[in-house]
């Protein structure tokens, strides 16, 4: 609970980032992910392994760093994969009939 920043300009952003993604739940193909840790974090350790849960629409294709992921009936995916300090991103991509979306989580690698 106490790694937090008050910078004004990553707070700004991490704000335009979740109104951004909750004005795009409108459109097809409705996508939320999560992480554990959360978006930004400081990892303290390469590799490091990162869990992910999202929901999406039924039907859509979900493709993580070039991986496809299995989705139940309901919508629901979850799965885990590694970072480091070269590769700290977990790019998450729903594809159905509507469209495309793509959701972008980065971490912070500290070595």
């Amino acid at each position: 609970m106490d790694d937090f920043t008050r910078k004004p300009e990553v707070l700004y952003n991490a704000k335009k980032q979740i109104i951004d993604e909750n004005l795009s739940l409108d459109e097809s193909p409705k996508l939320i992910v999560q992480t554990n840790p959360l978006d930004g974090s400081n990892i303290t350790f390469s590799p490091a392994t990162i869990e992910y849960y999202g929901r999406t629409e039924p039907g859509t294709e979900i493709i993580v760093n070039n991986r496809n992921i299995h989705v139940y009936p309901d919508g629901v995916f979850m799965d885990r994969t590694n970072i480091s300090a070269k590769n700290n991103r977990i790019k998450v991509t729903a594809k159905n009939k509507n469209g495309e979306r793509t959701l972008i989580r980065s971490f912070n690698v500290v070595q």
